[in-house]
Formats: C-alpha cells, structure tokens, sequence
C-alpha cells in the first residue's frame, strides 16, 4: 500500500488531522501579538552633556573628543556622530541591527566615568539614555488653554499628567515640552554699577541665604525633628534679599534688578493651530507594541482629561496607532477580496460548487494552522505576515487543485472515484512533495539573513513557507479524501462543463501546436532564453533602488531653518508664516510648529492630514504641492518631508557624509561645490548641509597684563559674563514640593549688543570696580554654530530630499560620483541614517538569490536524484519569469526596493513549480520507455490544465494587492505588481522554454529494461 493511501482509506484519521491543525492555529492566534511590523530593535544610545556658555571649539575639544576616544571599541556599534554646539554636546551612538545594546550601555556607562576626570569640574554629569534610533513618538498631544499661560499649563502636566503616563507599561519618557517654571533674577548692570554690586556678590549671595536645611534634631525624652526656614520659595522673598550691605545700608535685589516666577528659558515655544500650547510627546522603551502601549494610554484619557483645568484642552496631533490600524484593515480587506477571486477562477476552472471546496478547504486550514506555527517561533501578526497570507491564498490551492486535477483525470480514463483518488493521489505525490520543499526552501536564505531585510522578512518568509507546507500536507492527506466525497462520478454533460472543457481544450491544442513549432526553431528560443538572462541583470542595474517605498501614513513633517545670525524674534515671527501656509491647504486637519527645535534657529512642523476616504491626493502627492508653498516664506528655508515608514530611520532620506581630518573650513567649502551640483541637477527636492559659517561670534580678549595689575582674576571675568549672559542656574528653590531652577541674567534690553557689555563691571583691587572694556577687546567674526563628526573625523552631512519621478539610489549616485570628482584626496564620503541603511542592505538580495539558488538546486537534486533536472526547472522558469516581472519597473511602475525584490523571490520559488510538474512527468514516462520528445510533449499536454490553473489562482489571488488604496497600499502594490507579471509573461514563455531545455539537458530516464529509445525523438 503507498503511503497516500492510509489518508483515503482512513477517513477519521484524515478529518481529525484537519481539526488537530485547525485547533492548534486558532490557540496560536489568540496568542499572537499585533504590531505594524516585527519586532526588531534599532537601539542608539545618546550622550548629552551641558556645559553653559561654552563655544563648540571648547566643546569639542574638552568633552566631544575626550568622551569620544573613551567609547571606542564598544560592540555592536554601527557608527558615532557628534555635534559640538554652544553650550552642549551630543554623541549619538547607533547600534547595529539586532545587537545587544543593553550590554553596550553598561560598558559606554563605564568608559564614560572613567574619563569623568578629565571633563571640566564644573559641569554636571554626562547624560546617558538608550533609546530608538529614529526617538518617534507613538503619541503626540497639545495642550491648550485661553486663560493659563504655557509655564501653568507644563507645571501641572508635569506634576499631575506626566507621571501618570510614564506609569504605562511600555512608555519610556513622556516629555513635556512648552516651559518649565524658573525664578528669573532679572538684574541691572548700570543699578549695579551705581550701587557698586557685582555678579559674583548676586550668586555668592544666593549661595549663602538660599540653602536646604539638615541640622537634625532634639533627642531628649521626646524626639523632635527641627526644621529651619532656610529656603526662598516665592519671588518677593528673592526682591528682598541682601546682595550686600554698604554705608550700613542694605542693598537688595529689589534695588538692582528684580525677581519674577516666569519661564525657563524663551528659545522654545509650541503652536497648535496657531494658538499657543504645550507638547507631550510619548516615546516607547525599544521593543514596545504601539498599539498596546496607545490603547493602553487611550483608556486613561477621559480621567486625565477630567483632572486638567477647566480652561484646558488636550488634542492628539500624532497618533502611530491609527496609521498601523488602517494598514492592518486594508491587509485584511484585501485578504477576504482575494478568496472570493479564486473561489470565482476555482469555480470556472471546476464547473461545480461541490468540487470547489476541495481547494477551498485549504484555504482556512493552511492560513489559520500557520497561526501556531508563528507562535511558537514567537513572531507576531504584523503587516508583512499578513502580507504572506494574502500571497499564499493563491499559493495554498495550488497542491490541491493539481491533486483534484489528476484525479479528475483518471475519472476521464473510467476509473471509479475511489481508485481515481488512490492512482491520481499515489502519481502526483513526489511532485506535490517537491514543489512543496521547494518552494518553502527559496525562502530560507531570508529567515536566516541579517540586516534590516533579513529582520524584517524573516516572519513573512515563515509565514508563507509554513502556509506552503501546511497546504501540500493538506493536499496529501484531507484533499483525496474530500474528492471521493464531494466530486461525484464524472459528469461532462452539463452545458458550463462542456463549455470549460471545451474552452480548455481549444487553448491546449494551440499551445501544442505551437510547442511544436517551437522545437523545429528551438535555437532561436535558445537565443531568446541567453537574451532573457542579459536582460534580468541589465533591468536590475538600470531599474531606480530605494529601501523602501514612500507610503502615506496621514503624517507629513517640515524642518524650516533661519539663519543662524538671526534671533529668537525673528524665528517667531515668521514661523507664524507657516500657520497661514497649513491653513490654505484642505488637507490639513491639524499642524503645529515648535521653535526652537531641533536646534536653537529650526522649527519643527507635524501636520496631520484629514482621513485617508476623504481626501483626493496622498501625502506622497501633498509634498511637492506644500514644498511649493514653503519656498514662498522669506527668511525661512523648509523642507517636507513624507516620513519613512521603516523602524529605525531618522532625519531626511539623503544623509550624505563628508568627513576628514582636515579643518572645517575645507570640509564647508567642499559641502558648498557639492551643493551647487546637486541643486543643478534637478534631482533633489532640497538640499542642505550641517556646517554653515554664518554665527557671528563675538571673540573677547583678555588684557592679562592689565586684568593682574587691577587685582582681576580671569575667573573673576568668566563668571561675570556667565551670570550675566547664560540662562545658568545658581541654584534651586522649592515650589509646592517641586524643585525648580533660580536663573540671573540682566535684563534683555542691556545685551542687545557688544557696546552694552561694557556696563558689567567686576571687582577690583581696594574694593574698587572696573568695567569690562577696561579689560578687553572685542572683534566680531563669523564662524560655525555646531561642529559635528562622524566616526571621530571631522565631518558635513549633506542631508536632502529627492524631487518627485526620482528614487534614493540616483541621488547617491549622483552625489557619489560627483564627491570622487570635486573632493580632494584628504576627505572621504559615507553615510548615515536611512542613507546608510540603503548602501549597506546594498546587493544583499542578489546573495539572497544566489544563496536560494544554490538550495533550491540542492533540495532538487535530492528529490530528482539527478543534477540535470533542478538545471532544467531552474534555468527554463527563473529568467523568463524574472525580466518580464521587472518590465513594470523599468516603465516606472515602482522602484527596486525590499518590497519588489521579496517578491522577486518569492515569484522565484512560484514559476519553478512549473518546471517541476513538466520535468517529472516526462521522466515517468521516460522510464515506461518513451523518448524525451515524446515525454516532454507528453508532459506538456497533461500538465497544461493544472499549470493554467494554479497560475491564474496566484495571479487572481495577488490581483487585490494592486488594486489596493488607502494606508499602506503602495508596499502592497509593489511586491504584486511584480508577483503578477513575472507570472503571467513568465508563465507562457515557461511553457515553451522548459520544453526545449529538457531535450537539450535531461538525462535519460528510460528504463534499463528497454533496449532502445522511442523512435522520432528529435536529435539534439
């Protein structure tokens, strides 16, 4: 008895085989977590130090560098970045994908204090956070008010709503950004002068009647604590203080200046629609599920909203739940278009709604028992599992339908449906088997590769090679058995039977007749075979590359930039530009703008568009639109930016680095030639690097010859103009239980420029005062307002983003040609953030296709016990298949990227179930003693119908994928439009080249028993 035959004659066995695996698919999925993508993390652990008043040149040479040098030599690392600004310095540290960056932060935490020494005393100590490198929030709110100023509304939050949010499981920070409370000491410099005060006499006398008390306590028969009224809490306490006392007359604060409960610092300000508001910004720990963490915040907003003040309103600017939500809908959406299409091609295939639910059976039971497989692997249902079952819906009838098909066929030669099943089922077996392994073997080099392509493709390969796997045993074992049950004795003399069978019978023998015209030409389909080769690797050179496809998620970002010599009035002012700009546009639902950030001369815009059903364009199409409108405002340079949908991306799509050892004034000069051609050649939509001389600088220097004769101490000047300048803290003071800075710094009228200065004055020898022109020169030049590094060399980042028509990979290699052209021989180029991502995801997918290759040859080797024939199946179906599946990308249609070239491979694994079922049919019937011509022309004429068949099942099945609209449709798009016409051209050209290939390659199976060939095989 062959082994096919216990399933049939076993029918409880066979039914409790189906139940076991719909049972263990069902439990798998109410134990799957949803997400938009796998879970991958994308660490980067940043480095923030604050060192007020400090120019980058400090900065960089006695923190950056030091820090720098210390950290090297940590694992897993991918690459270091620095910025070296006024007062700060940031390292960013980006991990590797997949590396251990909890191990990377405990050693980057040592190396950090081990050279905590050899930073300046005064500083506080270095900031040390690991986060995501792209640091998105999942939720972004503004908080409103027509009464409470910003510093009202930020003091509540942090107090009442804030940590309330980072009790969530899963929130790393709530950052609330709009004003914290300080004691702003606004002070005088000709009131001070008048009444001979100095800086230095404002903070020793903070320090001195400003303190925490500790003394203890009173330990007698009863214990009494003792609490002294040390501290200042409120602003006329401070306007009363003693700086100093002079002609036995008090001098207060009050006397030189004043102290005002007002705003941290002023640089940074938040705009909802126009109206001012505070932001909260809620980011994730790494490895977080947004939409577990935003339901889980959600639930909590009617009671946070309860406990704002009356006045107040909270708004949801960004939300990354809602774009994951609606991807999700379409994939299912698109899911349940898919069975019914092949349901409907099944249906006119069969003629019968029994036999249909053979195949259709397989559907539910493969999709759903993948379920637990995916479980136990611990991945997740996310938008590319998702993606696989939606593929495999065409794929899963497949094995099913040859079965059925076969069986159908021996009912035609009269045989009972019981030994129909049992012949039909024991013939087709070792082909269902081998296209089942192979198949699933294409997949294998992705679920063991690394890189963001190797991660994020790994679940869906698993997916779709499970579902694969789960529908050839299906088709083993519950199939036959449901044909003996639901096919009936054969009945050809229904009208739409007649019509099917005719309609096929007429296609097949214009296919045959044309086959043989093929072989009487077949040099020519030899030539044409060479010519589709050439083709495939001249497509792919030549076909515009970007990570990934630009999807609308309902979001769009602008980055605008002021000149860096301009104030903070300035960028107020007109930012407010960019309100009316949002305005004009219907589109737009809500905006808001943040001065301030991410640097001091930036504004940073989120705009959220109105739903996806009630707007024409997309965001992709709204870019270049609001592009246009944002080169309109004076003053500001703005970007839009549609945000990239892959984790672990950051910053504007083009980051491309210049970095030497050389000094920053060449690095500029070499940023700017570069510039000049990439604005030239039409392929940018904005371009802008990250090292501009355009900060004037006001260089003071010190007569020390002067400064000693008078009794003056260099640190006597430097803390002098600190106080006086710096938005510094002295100190704190306690406000309803909560700390808050004490900040002095003179009045904003008396710093608007460098003659202004000379009203400071510091102490002197005989307690006299002197002025600070008496002790230095000014002169005002130009330079940097940040100076950067990348991989401890100094660097320029040419950050862009691509115009319209024009794809990642033509903008580097643009710039990568012109850089070998104009840089001179000092100065090297890489890349950072998504740019990066590109170069070094590279060529990995030809390796993927050499490496699936080499296994699916392997697989068929084994299975074929012959070296020829996995030659035969691979090189008759994979070029045809794979040029005429990149035809559409070379008119344009979409651009090489992760998602088109998963689906050239799994398009590689779908068109060699073709060779396989015309390799070894004609082998069957080589060994009963037919020659190849016969064999294979054998082949192709009972293969024909199963081939057409399962082909246009897959392309049916992937059809909604093309059709599809809404969020996350151009991904989907992409892996089907390649899927469709790799397999419809690949098909038909398969069906005559395999053919020819196998009288040219195969090895002859006829039996040892038979003395000789079959006459008329035709000599090759």
């Amino acid at each position: 008895m062959y082994w096919t035959d216990f399933f049939i004659k076993r029918p409880v066995f066979s039914l409790s085989l189906a139940a076991l695996l719909i049972f263990s698919g069902l439990f798998g999925y109410a134990h799957l977590p949803l997400r938009l993508f796998p879970k991958i993390e994308t660490p980067m652990i940043n480095i923030s130090v604050d060192y007020p008043g400090a120019s980058p040149n400090t900065i960089e040479g006695s923190i950056t560098k030091t820090i720098e040098n210390a950290i090297a030599g940590v694992n897993g690392v991918n690459y270091i970045t620095s910025s070296s600004s006024q007062g700060h310095s940031e390292i960013n540290v980006i991990m590797s994908v997949g590396a251990n960056a909890d191990m990377a932060l405990t050693s980057i935490i040592q190396k950090v204090a081990s050279v905590r020494g050899q930073l300046p005393s005064v500083l506080e100590d270095p900031v040390i956070t690991k986060m995501e490198s792209d640091n998105n929030p999942v939720l972004l709110l503004a908080f409103t008010s027509e009464k409470l100023s910003r510093e009202q509304i930020s003091d509540f939050l942090n107090r009442a709503v804030k940590p309330r949010l980072e009790a969530v499981e899963g929130v790393a920070t709530a950052q609330v950004l709009g004003g914290e409370y300080a004691m702003r000491l606004w002070l005088n410099p000709a009131a001070m002068a008048a009444y001979h005060v100095t800086m230095a006499d404002v903070a020793s006398s903070l320090r001195q009647q400003n303190v925490q008390s500790t003394v203890g306590g009173l330990d007698g028969k009863t214990q009494q604590n003792i609490t002294l009224n040390s501290e200042i809490n409120d602003a006329e306490a401070f306007n009363n203080l003693v700086i100093k006392h002079t002609n036995n007359a008090a001098i207060r604060l009050s006397d030189i200046g004043e102290a005002k409960l007002g705003k941290e610092s002023n640089k940074v300000n938040a705009f909802y629609n126009g109206k001012p508001a505070v932001m909260v910004f809620i980011k994730p720990q790494i490895g977080a599920n947004p939409l577990t963490l935003v339901d889980t915040i959600q639930k909590d907003f009617p009671a946070i909203q309860k406990q704002l003040p009356v006045s107040v309103k909270m708004n949801t600017v960004v939300n990354a739940a809602t774009y994951i939500r609606a991807s999700i809908k379409e994939v299912i959406k698109t899911m349940l278009e898919a069975i019914v299409v092949v349901v409907l091609v099944i249906f006119f295939f069969l003629g019968s709604l029994r036999t249909v639910l053979v195949p259709l059976v397989t559907i539910p039971l493969s999709l759903i028992s993948v379920c637990f497989f995916l479980m136990l692997l611990g991945y997740s249902l996310n938008l590319l599992t998702l993606l696989a079952m939606v593929i495999a819906i065409g794929l899963v009838v497949d094995d099913a339908i040859i079965v059925m098909e076969n069986i159908h066929r021996y009912l035609e030669k009269g045989y009972s449906l019981s030994k129909a099943a049992l012949v039909g089922t024991r013939e087709i077996a070792f082909s269902i088997i081998a296209m089942t392994f192979t198949l699933a073997a294409i997949f294998a080099p992705i679920a063991f590769s690394n890189g963001i392509t190797g991660r994020l493709f790994s679940e869906f390969a698993w997916t779709l090679a499970g579902s694969v796997i789960i529908s050839g045993v299906i088709a083993l074992t519950l199939s036959p058995l449901m044909c003996t049950k639901v096919m009936g004795e054969l009945n050809t003399g229904s009208p739409l039977m007649q019509c099917i069978n005719n309609t096929f019978t007429t296609i097949k023998e214009k296919y045959l007749s044309y086959l043989q015209i093929t072989f009487k030409h077949r040099r020519l389909i030899m030539l044409f075979w060479l010519f589709s080769i050439i083709g495939c690797l001249y497509f792919y050179q030549s076909i515009p590359k970007e990570l990934a496809p630009k999807e609308d998620q309902g979001i769009l970002q602008v980055i605008s930039s002021a000149p860096d010599s301009t104030g903070t009035q300035f960028l107020a002012n007109n930012s407010a530009k960019l309100d009316a700009v949002y305005k004009q546009m219907g589109e737009i639902e809500s905006a808001i703008h943040i001065d301030g950030i991410p640097s001091e001369h930036q504004v940073l815009s989120f705009i959220r568009l109105v739903p996806w059903h009630k707007r024409s364009l997309s965001s992709l199409q709204l870019q270049p639109l609001l592009q246009s409108k944002l080169d309109q405002i004076a003053g500001l340079q703005s970007v839009s930016i549609v945000p990239s949908v892959l984790p672990g991306t950051q910053g504007l799509p083009v980051q491309f680095v210049i970095k030497s050892m050389a000094d920053y004034k060449q690095l500029y000069d070499a940023s700017e030639t570069l510039m000049q051609e990439a604005w030239k050649s039409g392929l940018f939509l904005f371009v802008e690097n990250d090292l501009n001389f355009d900060q004037p600088t006001l260089n003071m220097v010190i007569n020390r010859n002067a400064a000693t004769a008078m009794g003056v101490t260099i640190d006597d000047i430097n803390q002098s103009l600190a106080i006086a300048l710096n938005e510094n803290k002295i100190q704190y003071f306690n406000l309803s239980g909560r700390n808050y800075k004490v900040i002095p710094q003179i009045y904003k009228n008396t710093r608007l420029n460098p003659h202004q200065l000379n009203d400071i004055h510091v102490s002197a020898r005989n307690n006299t005062l002197v002025p600070l022109s008496a002790l230095v020169s000014m002169q005002t030049v130009t330079e940097p307002s940040s100076l950067n590094q990348f991989q401890k060399f100094n660097s320029v980042t040419i950050s862009g983003v691509m115009a319209p028509g024009h794809s990642l990979s033509e903008g580097l290699n643009f710039l990568q040609a012109t850089a070998t052209k104009v840089l001179p021989g000092s100065m090297h180029y890489d890349y950072a953030g998504n740019s990066r991502q590109f170069i070094q995801e590279g060529n990995r997918i030809l390796w993927l296709f050499l490496s699936a290759f080499i296994v699916i040859f392997i697989v068929l080797a084994m299975q074929f016990e012959s070296f020829r024939d996995p030659l035969i199946i691979l090189f008759g179906s994979l070029p045809m298949s794979l040029m005429a599946a990149m035809l559409p990308l070379k008119f344009g249609y979409a651009t090489i990227n992760i998602y088109t070239q998963i689906g050239l491979l799994t398009l590689a694994g779908l068109v060699t179930k073709h060779g396989i079922l015309l390799a070894q049919f004609a082998n069957e019937k080589q060994v009963l003693g037919l020659g190849k011509f016969e064999a294979i022309m054998q082949a192709a004429e009972i293969r024909f119908r199963p081939i057409l068949m399962t082909t246009l099942a897959i392309i049916f099945g992937v059809l909604s994928l093309v059709f599809a609209t809404g969020a996350g449709s151009v991904s989907r798009f992409d892996i089907g439009i390649v899927i469709i016409a790799g397999m419809f051209f690949g098909t038909i050209l398969t069906l005559f080249v395999v053919p020819v290939l196998y009288l040219y390659l195969s090895s002859n199976h006829v039996s040892r028993y038979t003395s000789s060939q079959v006459v008329g095989e035709p000599v090759c």
